[in-house]
């Protein structure tokens, strides 16, 4: 029985919607309020669940292709006419960059922002699990949907156990 248990507070845990994972209507985590600590766990794992989704969606935009192409289409045209400025406009650059960017700055800065992001997954995850365990509506109403229930001292019991 504690293998089923760790396995369902698992999925209770670590689901993105915990209430709508087992149910046809999504409508149904809605009927449960989010706890403090689910939302400010959502809200730390921003960059985990809604960044990637918006990074997609703008890379898929028509308009954000079409400025895209049109600018490698102006490079292009720049480097067909004019070879000799395009290619000086080039060095410039990459001189300006490699002589006044420090590259140790931006690999601890990169460093740093992958550390910090990772922490804040971490700490996220564990607050909206802990704002899940807090909310008693959210796992009742999940534990039912994977059959199984909480009796009085908080521990897993299948439903058919509990109608005998």
């Amino acid at each position: 029985m504690s293998v089923i248990g760790f396995i369902n507070h698992a999925r209770l845990a670590f689901h993105r919607n915990a209430a709508a994972s087992t149910l046809e209507k999504r409508q149904d985590r809605e009927a449960i309020a989010k706890n403090r600590l689910e939302k400010v766990g959502d809200g730390m794992l921003w960059h985990v669940t809604h960044l990637p989704k918006k990074i997609s969606k703008a890379c898929h935009d028509p308009r954000v292709l079409t400025v895209a192409l049109t600018a490698m289409g102006m490079l292009t045209v720049q480097f067909a006419f004019y070879p000799s400025a395009s290619w000086a406009a080039t060095l410039t650059c990459k001189r300006f960059i490699t002589n006044y960017v420090s590259w140790k700055t931006i690999k601890d800065s990169t460093w740093f922002a992958t550390y910090l992001a990772s922490m804040f997954a971490v700490t996220g995850t564990g607050t909206r699990a802990l704002g899940r365990f807090v909310n008693k509506d959210l796992m009742d109403h999940f534990y039912q949907c994977h059959g199984y229930r909480l009796d009085e001292n908080d521990k897993l019991v299948p439903l058919k156990l509990m109608t005998r």
